[in-house]
């Protein structure tokens, strides 16, 4: 059997392609799964839970050198949908321009956001409730 020789390297940015969208990601190890040489990519803002092996050899329609810019360009400029997360902006402190970041549906920021509104509302039915309609001060 010959060995096959990577295309990519260890802590080597990449854009990895996932169901057809692309992602900024990492290659943070190349490893031995199931007995094949496989890349172990990181996708950058993701949890590691996410990560992925990708073999060898086959890393073609999933694996590109550069940035996503760059392979949107070189695709066709297709802008990457918000298909499996949330888009949630944030600001820089330095240049305080926004840049948009995708997390899971089930982030701890969106669900803290649901609890906030729900508890905003008890407020405001229990001063309702106290208000006896006289406006005193």
């Amino acid at each position: 059997m010959s060995q096959l020789i990577p295309k990519f390297s260890k802590g080597e940015n990449v854009v990895c392609v996932s169901k057809g969208t692309p992602y900024k990601a990492k290659v943070i190890n190349i490893t031995t799964k199931h007995g094949a040489e496989c890349y172990i990519v990181h996708f950058d803002g993701w949890n590691s839970r996410y990560d992925v092996a990708i073999e060898i050899g086959s890393e073609n329609g999933e694996l590109f050198k550069g940035t996503v810019e760059e392979y949107q360009a070189k695709m066709g400029g297709a802008s990457i949908p918000s298909t499996s997360g949330v888009a949630v902006a944030k600001a820089t402190k330095t240049t305080k321009t926004a840049e948009t970041t995708k997390v899971p549906k089930t982030s701890k920021t969106t669900i803290f956001k649901k609890k906030s509104a729900k508890k905003v509302q008890k407020v405001v039915a229990n001063k309702a409730e106290q208000s006896d309609g006289s406006d005193e001060f």
